[in-house]
C-alpha cells in the first residue's frame, strides 16, 4: 500500500508554515526546494501569511536589530536578529517597502543593502561614485510592472555637488542620474505608497517631494505651518500619505495630517490625537537623548518610546480612536530602539 502523502496535501501544509521552517525544508529534497520557490506557491504563502494570527511581524532597530517572535495583546516579544553578514552600526538607517528592507549608513562608503528578513537573503547595491560625504536612499515599488527602484541622493564635498540617481533592481547594472528633484532632503526615511516615493525636502521651507517610481517624474507637495522638521514623520494611513507631528519630549498629544484627494483638489486634513491621561508617568521616565519614533500598520500608528524602566510600543487605532500599550520583551540590557517597521513574510527577494 502506498503510504506517501499526496503532493497537493504536502503543498497545502507547507503553505501555512513560517518562512523560517521552509528555509530549512528546502535543503531536504529537490522537490521541497522547487516547490518553495515556485511563483504560485510563493503567492499562496504570502496570502496566508497575511491572514495568520501572527502574520504581521515587526523589525526593530537601534543598538541592534530585532524581529518579533510572538505578539500578544500587551507584550511584543522580540529576538535578536544576528544573522546578517555585515556589521550593524548604530547610525544605520532603513526603509521598508512591500516587505523588503533597504539599509545604509549616511556617512559610510559601504554599499546599501537590500534585506529580506523572512529568508535572511541579502543583496548589495552597486557602489556610488567615490568622493561623496553624505548619502540618502529610498526604496520604491511599482505594482503595475512589479519593479523595485532605489532613489539615492548624494552630496560631494569637493564641488558641493548634489546628485540624484536611480537603480532598478534586476535590470540596471549601475546607477542612472535623474533630475527634477529638489536637492536638499531631510535625513529621514521616506515612504512608498501606490508606486510613489514620498520624502521630506527643503524647498522654501519644509515640503514633500513625490517621486513616481514608474515614470521617474516628481512633484512638490506643500506643507503648512511647519517649522521644526525633526518633529515630523512620514507614514501611510489606510493607503494615504500622512504626516505625524509630535513634540519630542511631550506625551500629551500628537497631530496627524492626512493628504486627501477631494473635489476641490488636494488638501491636508488635520486630526488631534490625545495620549491617555493615565500615561502621564511616561514623560518623567523617557530617555531624553533617544527620540520618539513611529510607523504605521493595518490602520494603526505605532510609537516606540524608550524609558528608564524599559521600552514600550504605544499603538493607536485610527478607526477605533483608541490606544493600547505593548511592553517590549527580549531587548538586550542597556539597548534601546529608535525605529520600528512592519512586514509580512515573503519567500522571494
Amino acid at each position: 500500500m502506498n503510504r506517501s502523502i499526496p503532493q497537493d496535501i504536502v503543498v497545502e501544509i507547507l503553505s501555512w508554515l513560517p518562512a523560517k521552517s521552509l528555509m530549512r525544508f528546502k535543503c531536504v529534497t529537490k522537490f521541497f526546494n522547487s516547490i518553495i520557490f515556485d511563483s504560485d506557491f510563493t503567492n499562496i504563502h504570502k496570502h496566508r501569511s497575511l491572514i495568520r494570527p501572527d502574520g504581521t511581524k515587526f523589525f526593530l532597530h537601534g543598538s541592534d536589530f530585532y524581529c518579533t517572535s510572538q505578539n500578544s495583546a500587551s507584550i511584543l516579544q522580540i529576538e535578536s536578529f544576528d544573522e546578517l553578514p555585515f556589521h550593524i552600526h548604530i547610525d544605520t538607517l532603513l526603509n521598508c517597502v512591500n516587505d523588503l528592507f533597504l539599509l545604509w549608513q549616511p556617512l559610510s562608503a559601504q554599499p546599501a543593502t537590500i534585506l529580506n528578513p523572512s529568508t535572511r537573503e541579502v543583496r548589495y547595491l552597486p557602489n556610488l561614485i567615490e568622493g561623496f560625504s553624505w548619502c540618502h536612499y529610498s526604496l520604491g515599488f511599482e505594482p503595475e510592472e512589479n519593479k523595485y527602484k532605489v532613489l539615492s541622493t548624494t552630496i560631494y564635498d569637493q564641488n558641493c555637488c548634489i546628485k540624484n540617481m536611480v537603480f532598478t533592481l534586476g535590470i540596471d547594472e549601475s546607477w542612472r542620474e535623474t533630475e527634477h528633484i529638489p536637492p536638499l532632503i531631510l535625513c529621514k526615511p521616506g515612504v512608498c505608497i501606490n508606486g510613489v516615493i514620498y520624502r521630506f525636502v527643503f524647498h522654501r521651507g519644509l515640503a514633500i517631494v513625490a517621486f513616481d517610481v514608474k515614470t521617474e517624474n516628481s512633484k512638490l507637495i506643500a506643507l503648512k505651518d511647519v517649522s521644526h522638521g525633526w518633529s515630523y514623520e512620514l507614514i501611510e494611513v489606510k493607503g494615504k500619505l500622512a504626516v505625524v507631528e509630535y513634540e519630542i519630549r511631550s506625551y500629551e498629544k500628537i497631530h496627524l495630517f492626512v493628504f486627501e484627494q477631494t473635489r476641490k483638489g488636494e488638501e491636508w486634513k488635520s486630526y488631534a490625537i490625545q495620549f491617555p491621561s493615565t500615561w502621564k508617568y511616561i514623560q518623567q521616565e523617557i530617555i531624553l537623548d533617544v527620540k520618539l519614533s513611529c510607523t504605521s500598520c493595518d490602520g494603526k500608528i505605532l510609537f516606540i518610546t524608550n524609558l528608564k524602566s524599559g521600552t514600550l510600543c504605544l499603538c493607536y487605532d485610527v478607526t477605533r480612536q483608541s490606544w493600547r500599550k505593548l511592553e517590549i520583551k527580549g531587548l538586550r540590557k542597556n539597548h534601546f530602539i529608535i525605529g520600528i517597521c512592519s512586514y509580512v513574510e515573503r519567500l522571494v527577494m
